[in-house]
């Protein structure tokens, strides 16, 4: 994935394999993730771009690059039954920016996924993000 050449096809790609036969993706938005996990420190970059993604079967989808120099090496996914979440949380950041935070069941601690998306995204093609955005806000409403 090439640092000054994301798309929402790639996003699309990236989320492609990850679908059920069957299931399609309802809306995609670049997204930065911000890691809310035992290792975050304060001092060091705690945020990283990606993708998050809704399916028309009511999955959460999330893709996030494992480190800032995001253009080298694989995306970490995540794929999550909507259904099953303890907590959907959206708000408006100072900036306009959506935060959308869910919290799903883990095996021994509960999972906390955290990132924000713009409804433009500057320098590269995302020509649907304000709609996609605006659909994935809708849906997670029923959720809250």
């Amino acid at each position: 994935m090439g640092a000054f050449k994301l798309t929402e096809q790639q996003m699309n790609d990236t989320f492609s394999s990850m679908l059920y036969q069957g299931e399609s993706l309802y809306c995609g938005v670049y997204c930065v993730y911000k890691m809310t996990d035992f290792f975050t420190r304060v001092g060091t970059s705690n945020n990283f771009p990606g993708f998050a993604a809704l399916t028309d079967s009511g999955r959460f989808l999330g893709a996030r690059a494992q480190s800032m120099l995001y253009f080298i090496g694989d995306m970490q996914t995540v794929a999550m039954p909507l259904s099953t979440a303890k907590k959907v949380k959206t708000k408006k950041s100072v900036f306009g920016q959506s935060v959308i935070e869910i919290t799903f069941p883990g095996s021994k601690n509960d999972v906390t996924i955290k990132f924000m998306a713009a409804s433009k995204v500057y320098g590269a093609s995302f020509p649907n993000q304000q709609e996609n955005l605006e659909n994935m806000l809708s849906m997670l409403s029923r959720y809250e």
